[in-house]
């Protein structure tokens, strides 16, 4: 079997699994999911820019182009997730119904001394 196929399912693999990542909430919030696939795509853009894509040796500028853009896809989904986390309330709506309950009840109860 030739060498390219497994890297290039390999790279077909990566690129789905970047796509989940980008559009499901759970690969965004799970923290130890999020840094193993940034950790995988690490490993991926190391490889293709130190030993070149199988296949495309007489085309480095291939190599350096896809590895190119998996650093960028790393950086985008860093940002993403950041963002994302941004986004994420530190309270559950549950959390701040209970503390609007104990504040309109302060406000009553303030009421009721004057």
């Amino acid at each position: 079997m030739n060498e390219s196929i497994p890297i290039l399912l390999v790279l077909l693999g990566l690129v789905a699994v970047n796509q989940l990542a980008a559009r499901v909430a759970v690969m965004r919030e799970s923290g130890r999911l999020f840094w193993f696939l940034q950790l995988v795509n690490l490993a991926f853009v190391t490889y293709v820019l130190a030993r070149g894509l199988p296949g495309f040796e007489q085309y480095p500028a291939v190599s350096w182009a896809i590895g190119l853009l998996f650093m960028l896809r790393i950086v985008y989904t860093n940002g993403m997730r950041a963002r994302h986390l941004r986004e994420v309330p530190e309270t559950s709506p549950k959390q701040k119904e209970k503390e609007v309950q104990r504040m309109l009840e302060a406000i009553r109860a303030g009421e009721d001394d004057a």
